[in-house]
């Protein structure tokens, strides 16, 4: 990983308090050329943001 972030800054985000549900991209890991990728499954992932961000009005 590459950042600019200073290390006062990464300090501060690993102590932030996270909600304790986590959620997790669905998708798989692969063997690529060069790197592991990781396909991310994006009827799964779509359905997580609506799920997520809206609501069904009546």
């Amino acid at each position: 990983m590459v950042t600019s972030m200073t290390m006062d800054e990464l300090k501060e985000m690993s102590e932030y308090d996270l909600d304790s549900e986590i959620i997790n991209v669905p998708g798989e890991m692969t063997a690529g050329a060069e790197h592991d990728e990781f396909l991310v499954n994006n009827d799964k992932l779509n359905e997580i943001i609506l799920n997520l961000f809206y609501k069904i009005e009546d």
